[in-house]
């Protein structure tokens, strides 16, 4: 089956900050993003779509024609615990790096670890495996769609955020 793993839109925020499962709603810049990520896709037909029930998904999803995907809470992004909607810049550096450097197993204070994350998604994407389809479309987050590949071994455990799919971009995979 092949998946195509699809990123949403930027966020609209003014600064870098953990936003994780915050419901942020899209940026200013969202037309312009989305309208390249549905000429990206261009007339490639879906069996099914999913997306996260996360608004910045859901509206990526319907720009591209598919208002009706299937919201699925597995594909939600990491929770960030404590952290959630704190600016970078106000994150202690010893939680930064500690978590960039241990990121599979260590999480934000009351949040979710990476290895958390990846859980959640080889649930959905085993399950997803049992389904008759051929092509299918998922919409969701930058996270998720690392532990993804990750879980597929389209990348090492070692891959980290140097390996994130843009913004508005995607991964295709064959599951």
């Amino acid at each position: 089956m092949e998946v195509y793993l699809i990123r949403h839109t930027s966020v609209n925020l003014s600064e870098p900050t953990c936003y994780g499962r915050t419901d942020l709603d899209v940026s200013s810049t969202f037309v312009e993003e989305a309208t390249r990520t549905r000429q990206r896709l261009g007339n490639v037909k879906f069996d099914k779509v999913y997306c996260s029930p996360l608004r910045r998904a859901a509206k990526l999803a319907a720009f591209c024609g598919y208002p009706d995907a299937e919201r699925d809470n597995r594909l939600i992004e990491m929770s960030m615990g404590s952290m959630e909607m704190v600016p970078f810049s106000r994150v202690p550096q010893s939680h930064i790096d500690e978590w960039y450097h241990h990121y599979m197993d260590i999480r934000m204070p009351e949040g979710e670890s990476t290895r958390q994350v990846m859980e959640r998604m080889a649930d959905f994407f085993s399950e997803l495996r049992t389904k008759p389809y051929h092509r299918v479309a998922v919409f969701y987050h930058a996270c998720a769609i690392l532990c993804t590949r990750i879980w597929l071994k389209e990348l090492p455990p070692t891959a980290g955020f140097d390996d994130v799919t843009e913004v508005g971009g995607f991964e295709v995979v064959n599951i």
